[in-house]
């Protein structure tokens, strides 16, 4: 997708979104939107069909799908990963049908919301903007694919026995992965796995552990303390400790 073809996708979703094209079951952006060849590689092609759709919504295969397409694009760099023309073509385009069951455009009750986004449901060209293009910081985690690629990055390590056993744990229940992703700190990949390691851990010895008040207040402790100093700079020791203390005391 050209930089002309974006802009111009932009400027007239309202527009398409009364021409029934955002309704639409088939993609309808036409070839002259294509991207660089060089960003989108043959492992496309194969992922057109390979993430998991099932009856309406593609919600409860998020695992399955983070794990497809992170192995499959790998090899995309963080700056590649962050193109907007790389995700806002696909999510039109190849993979328009996995959108479609994903994020419809009308938002169900089924869909978790960060604090104080509840109200963003009930608006579809929000939703076109958020979840087809990339807009504001936290775009990536947000767009209905690049989310895909950012979850596996973020906790992939082929240094455990399991190396998807952080993104398993990232992805025990929706309101755990909005609530650790958007926040500012989770761009520090050490941190965010000492979190998610530290979760694990205490997952394995109750299964039940999650509280999700008392995680939401976990998150944004850690988000403030990330804004008082430099999050690099933090003993990752300490952050395990704060963890622990706070979800399990």
């Amino acid at each position: 997708m050209v930089i002309f073809g974006l802009l111009r996708i932009r400027k007239n979703v309202p527009v398409y979104f009364q021409q029934q094209k955002y309704q639409s079951d088939e993609p309808w952006i036409d070839e002259s939107w294509a991207i660089p060849s060089n960003i989108v590689a043959p492992e496309i092609v194969f992922l057109k069909h390979s993430l998991r759709v099932e009856g309406k919504r593609a919600i409860h295969f998020d695992l399955e799908n983070v794990k497809t397409l992170y192995a499959a694009l790998k090899h995309l760099s963080p700056a590649e990963a962050s193109n907007e023309r790389l995700w806002s073509y696909l999510t039109h385009s190849t993979f328009w049908k996995y959108m479609h069951s994903r994020w419809p455009i009308e938002a169900t009750d089924e869909e978790e919301l960060p604090d104080g986004e509840e109200t963003k449901k009930k608006n579809p060209l929000n939703r076109v903007e958020t979840r087809y293009f990339l807009s504001g910081q936290k775009a990536p985690v947000r767009n209905g694919l690049a989310r895909l690629w950012w979850f596996g990055y973020t906790t992939y390590d082929e240094a455990l026995d399991n190396p998807w056993e952080l993104t398993e744990n990232l992805l025990h229940n929706s309101d755990l992965t909005l609530n650790l992703v958007e926040r500012n700190f989770s761009r520090n990949l050490e941190f965010t796995k000492a979190i998610l390691s530290t979760l694990a851990d205490i997952k394995k010895n109750s299964p039940d552990f999650y509280n999700r008040d008392r995680f939401r207040e976990l998150m944004k402790y850690f988000n403030f303390a990330g804004g008082m100093s430099l999050v690099d700079l933090i003993n990752l020791s300490d952050v395990r400790d704060t963890v622990r203390k706070k979800l399990t005391s």
